[in-house]
């Protein structure tokens, strides 16, 4: 494994605020070895495999830009890897098979910690300890813990919708909204809807 890719990838992925850092513990050294790293001129080229959650694509090219006008030894190709997270999942799951994998790739918040199990992503942490990392939601920003390392940062995360059927509420008496917190669903909501 590259330490210094691993590095500059995820220092990138710190500055980009992307998914996931892409180091291999179980792929062979050598992968990836033509896709990114330093040119004669000194320019690193990072490779960055997304499938542009929420049609953010002009946003990350944008970030993109942002990053490499602060950071002009840095360049950052972006790949269009899926169409979806499963799709970007199996395609660094082939890569790691035996293809060349990205210095960095969006992970949804599933499949980065199936990744991290196998020793398939770099942890993150001595890059993120000197960043300012204060405009990450806590409770998102601690999600990508695995064994007190961090192996991702939040990147695109979807907004979850919570639906309930009003008549089994108005029969548990009810108010007619969701709970306000996980404490008031376990204290009110879900004892009184056992009960109807």
């Amino acid at each position: 494994m590259d330490i210094r890719r691993i590095g500059i990838a995820g220092f990138a992925a710190v500055a980009l605020g992307l998914a996931g850092c892409a180091g291999t513990g179980s792929a062979p050294t050598d992968n990836g070895a033509d896709n990114s790293g330093a040119d004669q001129a000194g320019v690193t080229t990072i490779e960055f495999w997304s499938n542009h959650p929420g049609s953010s694509k002009a946003l990350e090219e944008e970030m993109i830009a942002a990053f490499e006008a602060e950071n002009p030894d840095i360049k950052v190709k972006l790949t269009d890897a899926g169409k979806n997270y499963e799709e970007v999942a199996q395609k660094f799951n082939a890569a790691l098979s035996g293809g060349q994998v990205p210095d960095l790739v969006v992970a949804s918040d599933v499949t980065w910690f199936n990744f991290a199990l196998n020793d398939q992503l770099a942890p993150l942490d001595e890059l993120l300890d000197p960043a300012d990392t204060a405009d990450y939601v806590p409770s998102l920003y601690d999600e990508y813990v695995l064994n007190d390392k961090h192996f991702a940062v939040p990147y695109a995360r979807s907004t979850p919708l919570f639906y309930y059927n009003k008549d089994m509420w108005q029969a548990a008496g009810l108010p007619d909204r969701g709970p306000n917190t996980w404490q008031e669903w376990n204290d009110e909501f879900a004892p009184k809807l056992a009960q109807a």
